[in-house]
């Protein structure tokens, strides 16, 4: 715990939890049909050429236990059945516990079982969750290890999962009920996967790269090689950060445009626009976003549109019970009278308004989007679009299947088409901690030796949740503190 320096005691704030492979807990998460073991057993190998053991934990198993639910696990009616009355018997531990995080508890209180008092911290261990599906179990569990969680969000195409599905016996239209349920339920404690899939610290997607993919990640986790950000992570990154300029009352959405040389081009965020072009910004002189007006005028004009068809229909005068009804239907997802412009829009005009051609560019968004950008993406001479979804749900693809190829759909890049593609790569919130040449706490990493050569030593795990609470390690140095005094006074 003590150094010596020039005669005088320190502390050695980086030992403060007396172990030298801090745990680490993995997260995984990815839509139904996509084959996470392969995943794990790739995750399993990683960690063990670094020393690491490695434990699964099927959060799927814990509704498998002799728990006083109504709803019980159906083994006898096929794969389908079985997903099913696991995903009911989920909601419903969700919704009798009152939380959506229920399950990753589970998996916390079986990790807790692992210690003893003898070994309290289990040095050199890793734990694979697989998987998570709802977003309030991300946040417990980040709220638990800090960031020694990692959620791996893993694609697969649509195509792949659903060849996966009907090999295990479903039929294609049980295949279809099976994806409309997991990417997202009307329920509070329902499936939620693409809320899920958004919060992850890396993507990944399943095929022939997918090991590459992972070991590129625990390499730069533990900073064993400089490796910096690829193209796409640069305009992902960039589109994420854009998307902060935003204050729409419903959600913030960024967009990078950067051209066939990878040079940035344009960026825009979802914002109320100005006059004169562009968008307010927080100083400007006369700022008139929906976060100063105070309200969202598409969300106003929607609940209007109910209420004219009440009337127009004679229908019962229960607005909110029309709306709830209404809730997944088209009419609730029209944007048109929403005042902001939307980024991908925005990154496109910004481009015009300096006079900047978007011809055979690369447009990153933070979500998939929606018709109406889809067609000006198109008209604009974009060649490809990078977004982050597990289920790309717009009528983008319905509209425009003349002029878009997606990925999802198996298409491949030899076409005339617009490509449209899901991110791969370290996720926006993780670029700069693990692309900084410096560490969280602001300290540089050592790069080079005093010769000017590349240091090939491992520079160790970049991202590790201390052991000790803050009030700890402040009785540690306060008591370090102390044995410095007496020492001077000698």
């Amino acid at each position: 715990m003590f150094c010596v320096v020039s005669g005088v005691p320190i502390v050695n704030l980086d030992h403060f939890d007396f172990i030298d492979k801090p745990e680490i807990i993995f997260g995984l998460v990815g839509a139904v049909g996509t084959p996470l073991k392969q995943v794990t057993q790739i995750l399993k190998e990683q960690m063990e050429i670094r020393e690491y053991s490695s434990e699964e934990i099927e959060l799927s198993k814990f509704l498998c236990e002799n728990l006083p639910l109504r709803s019980s696990v159906c083994h006898d009616g096929g794969e389908y059945s079985r997903i099913d009355s696991m995903m009911n018997r989920g909601n419903e531990l969700r919704e009798r516990t009152d939380g959506g995080e229920v399950l990753s508890l589970l998996a916390a209180a079986k990790i807790h079982v692992k210690r003893s008092e003898d070994h309290l911290y289990l040095n050199g261990q890793s734990f694979i969750l697989r998987q998570l599906k709802h977003p309030e179990e991300v946040f417990c569990l980040r709220r638990i290890y800090g960031s020694s969680f990692h959620l791996i969000g893993v694609y697969s195409s649509e195509a792949s999962r659903r060849q996966n599905l009907l090999k295990q016996g479903m039929s294609s239209d049980q295949v279809d009920r099976i994806f409309a349920r997991d990417e997202g339920e009307e329920l509070l404690y329902g499936q939620q996967l693409r809320d899920t899939y958004y919060l992850a610290d890396v993507f990944v997607a399943d095929g022939p790269q997918l090991e590459g993919q992972l070991q590129r990640y625990l390499k730069l986790l533990f900073a064993e090689e400089v490796i910096t950000p690829s193209a796409d992570e640069y305009g992902m990154h960039l589109s994420y950060s854009a998307s902060l300029k935003s204050g729409d009352l419903s959600r913030q959405v960024g967009a990078a445009i950067l051209n066939e040389h990878r040079e940035v081009i344009s960026l825009g965020a979802n914002e109320v626009p100005a006059p004169m072009g562009g968008q307010y910004w927080e100083d400007s002189p006369l700022d008139s976003r929906d976060c100063r007006k105070g309200y969202d005028s598409n969300a106003k004009i929607k609940r209007e549109i109910v209420e004219d068809i009440i009337k127009a229909l004679q229908l019962s005068d229960d607005v909110e019970q029309v709306s709830y009804k209404l809730k997944n239907t088209r009419l609730m997802d029209i944007t048109e009278f929403g005042r902001c412009v939307h980024a991908e829009m925005e990154s496109i005009l910004g481009a015009g308004r300096v006079g900047i051609s978007c011809r055979q560019g690369t447009l990153y968004t933070t979500t998939f989007p929606c018709h109406n950008c889809a067609k000006h993406i198109v008209n604009a001479g974009l060649q490809r679009v990078v977004y982050i979804e597990p289920y790309p749900k717009s009528m983008a693809k319905d509209l425009h299947d003349d002029a878009i190829a997606f990925t999802e759909d198996g298409e491949g890049e030899e076409t005339e088409k617009v490509i449209f593609e899901p991110f791969v790569g370290v996720a926006p919130r993780k670029y700069w901690i693990l692309f900084s040449i410096y560490t969280a706490d602001g300290r540089r990493l050592k790069r080079k030796d005093d010769e000017g050569n590349l240091v090939d030593t491992p520079l160790g795990l970049r991202l590790a949740t201390s052991t000790l609470t803050y009030i700890e390690r402040e009785r540690v140095v306060a008591a370090a503190v102390s044995r410095i005094k007496e020492l001077l006074l000698k």
